[in-house]
């Protein structure tokens, strides 16, 4: 503003000047020729001079005056304009919604509101007179340096984007423009600086939203879209872009009608319509049937406001839930299959949640605790009000883990009737093995409790019964037995009379009978021998029955051995090969298990006759973790439709020609080994051979004996 006071000082008094030397020549040259004109006397000429002299002095300060007062009243003008322009450039520069700073050789002389503002400034005056490299980060130092350089030369210098900092040590991001200027004497320059911190983030966010979007579109296994009013595609992602068979570039800015089919179109213009009508979103489940699969996907569309309150996109986004729509379905399934399990379950069940709340309830559970309302989703406290105590800390204890029972529990129902139940209690566990509720399994077991009071009493009347049956049979067992010895012992005197006697008819009168009678008395002879074998079975059965055991340590490989040998040298010309396990032991009556091991090493002897080579194996194995003995054969076996009759007396399976003997040692093989507290069975086919297998007690190697329970 001095700068242009003084030009306007200059011009006025330059202006003044002119005016005043033309002025005054004009008057000179006329006046002199005028007066020389007029007046030819010297004398007067002098006189006029004077005059004139003094007329110019008063004409040219009347002239001065009116000029000078016309400048200076133009100056007043002209200053009172700068001064009116200088307020308002002050106060446009002061109020500009840009920060503006003056600097003249790197200082700050002028600020406006806006820099003060920018920089954290309280007042101008805490940043007039300071350097402006404060307020630059260090790293544009150098370049600021040159460009002051290059503003005080009066060169323009290029806008360009510097760190600043404010007073408080923010960072700001500033766009600089500055204009060099004279200012008071000095070389400075006029810079706008433009807090561009917050475009810089927005910018910034900006990218990293996009780049966010581009991964998304780009890697999402999602249908992704965007889409106009009209119908346009204006985003598509990399898998919806897969699906139609194109890049996502061919599919942007076209309609999304020429890529779908026609049922299709139709459908997704009346959901897209539907969102911009009403400014809402909504989800659909849609089921997509192909040549190869069933697919279901699950698609939200929502409104994209680019205007306020008018929707001008509209977003679509389909996800593949083809697996959890299945598993849900499967999930409903076994729901709809749990509760009709349950409900139709004959035991009373109920199934609860962790709040005690009903989840699956069994008919019978309904019957029995008389409750006629749909309990499902209500609590159990709720159902039975009156609950005991005692029952309620039950529920606590189950849904910390623990399984609790009751064998016989009562409780009073609404009607004062004395019930009985048994119950059981326990926990059931979600799938991530937390505890989920409690699963209540009850009986009213009130008739049941009376039926066995009833069977209790019956019980003691059977069993005094059955001690006195008990104790009659003993007697007529025992008057068998001796009735049976007896018999036995008296019939074989009369035997051997007849056999005897027959043998001595054949060989003393041989000739006298023809061939007819001596097969007579050879069928005596035999049927003779035949009855004392069956008399000395009849009274092994009757000792084996009657005989205390002598329980000790037997080896049944040594006794089997034994007993093989002595058929061998009795029927030498057999073919038998015969396998036996070493140290088979077993707790028993030595003489009695003689008996049971020389009964089936003997039949199985007899019943291999046929067989070149015969086979005889005994030994002992694990079945079911018992140890079993078994003697097994390659004979004629059996049919084991019979099986039944087997180890009965008198009960023969095979022809007597073909296998003779009496069918009682079987019968008394059974006994023995039910004497020793174990059981015999076997397991045959016709002409494939027999195994017979038996359980004995088994020494211990701590010396005490094992016995089937």
């Amino acid at each position: 503003m001095p700068e242009i006071s003084r030009q306007l000082n200059l011009h006025i008094s330059s202006r003044t000047a002119i005016l005043y030397a033309l002025f005054a020549g004009m008057w000179i040259f006329f006046s002199d020729a005028l007066l020389a004109m007029i007046v030819v006397d010297p004398e007067k000429v002098r006189f006029f001079q004077t005059y004139k002299g003094w007329m110019f002095v008063v004409v040219t300060a009347f002239l001065l005056y009116f000029i000078l007062r016309k400048q200076v009243l133009l100056l007043e003008q002209k200053s009172r304009q700068l001064i009116q322009q200088e307020r308002r450039f002050r106060d446009l520069v002061d109020n500009a919604p840009l920060p503006i700073f003056i600097q003249t050789e790197g200082m700050f002389v002028y600020l406006n509101k806006e820099a003060q503002e920018l920089y954290g400034a309280e007042s101008p005056e805490d940043l007039l007179g300071s350097s402006v490299l404060d307020v630059v980060h260090p790293a544009h130092h150098q370049d600021v340096r040159e460009k002051i350089r290059l503003l005080n030369e009066r060169n323009t210098v290029p806008s360009q984007e510097q760190v600043h900092l404010s007073r408080d040590g923010r960072e700001l991001a500033v766009e600089v423009n500055a204009v060099p200027l004279r200012f008071q004497e000095q070389d400075g320059a006029v810079v706008f600086a433009q807090n561009v911190t917050d475009r810089r983030r927005n910018e910034q966010e900006l990218r990293r939203n996009l780049a966010l979007v581009t991964a998304i579109l780009e890697n999402s296994p999602n249908l992704i879209s965007l889409v106009d009013r009209q119908g346009h595609f204006v985003l598509v992602s990399r898998e919806l872009a897969k699906i139609i068979g194109k890049e996502p570039a061919m599919i942007v800015g076209q309609k999304f009608d020429r890529f779908y089919a026609q049922d299709v179109v139709e459908t997704f213009k009346q959901r897209i319509t539907k969102v911009i009508e009403t400014n809402s979103s909504f989800m659909v489940v849609d089921k997509v049937d192909s040549e190869t699969e069933e697919k279901f996907y699950e698609t939200c569309l929502f409104p994209v406001e680019v205007d306020q309150d008018r929707v001008e996109l509209v977003g679509v986004i389909s996800m593949d839930v083809t697996e959890r729509v299945l598993a849900q379905e499967k999930i409903q399934f076994r729901h709809d299959l749990m509760h009709y399990v349950i409900h139709h379950d004959p035991s009373a069940i109920a199934v609860h949640d962790r709040e005690l709340k009903y989840i699956y309830v069994s008919q019978r559970y309904l019957d029995d605790y008389g409750i006629k309302e749909d309990v499902v989703g209500r609590h159990h406290y709720e159902i039975f009000p009156e609950i005991p105590e005692k029952w309620k800390d039950v529920h606590r204890r189950a849904l910390h883990g623990e399984v609790l029972q009751n064998d016989d529990d009562s409780f009073f129902r609404p009607d004062g009737n004395l019930e009985h139940t048994r119950w059981q209690c326990r926990p059931w566990f979600a799938s991530d093995g937390s505890i989920g509720g409690i699963v209540l399994y009850s009986e009213v077991i009130t008739e049941l409790k009376r039926v066995e009071t009833e069977l209790r009493e019956l019980n003691l009347q059977l069993e005094q019964r059955v001690q006195e049956r008990t104790i009659q049979l003993e007697e007529i067992n025992r008057e068998l037995e001796a009735f049976s010895y007896s018999v036995s012992h008296d019939l074989r005197a009369p035997l051997r009379s007849i056999v005897g006697f027959s043998q001595a008819l054949l060989e003393d009168y041989y000739d006298r009978f023809d061939a007819t009678g001596r097969d007579y008395l050879q069928r005596v002879i035999k049927a003779g021998q035949r009855m004392g074998l069956l008399i000395d079975d009849l009274l092994k059965l009757s000792r084996v029955s009657r005989a205390e055991l002598a329980m000790t340590n037997v080896d049944l490989s040594l006794m089997a051995r034994e007993i093989l040998r002595g058929h061998a040298v009795m029927d030498p010309g057999r073919n038998v090969e015969t396998v036996v396990q070493d140290e088979l032991l077993a707790h028993a009556d030595p003489a009695l298990i003689r008996i049971v091991m020389e009964n089936l090493l003997d039949n199985a002897w007899k019943f291999t006759r046929y067989r070149s080579p015969a086979r005889i194996e005994f030994g002992r194995q694990l079945l079911n973790d018992e140890p079993v003995f078994f003697l097994r054969d390659n004979g004629a076996g059996f049919n084991m439709a019979y099986a039944d009759k087997l180890f009965i007396a008198f009960q023969r399976l095979h022809s007597l020609e073909r296998f003779p003997g009496t069918g009682i040692g079987l019968a008394t093989t059974a006994r023995i080994i039910r004497r020793h507290n174990g059981k015999i069975w076997a397991e045959a086919e016709p002409d494939q051979g027999a195994t017979f297998r038996f359980t004995l007690p088994i020494p211990s190697q701590d010396g005490n004996n094992r016995e089937r329970e």
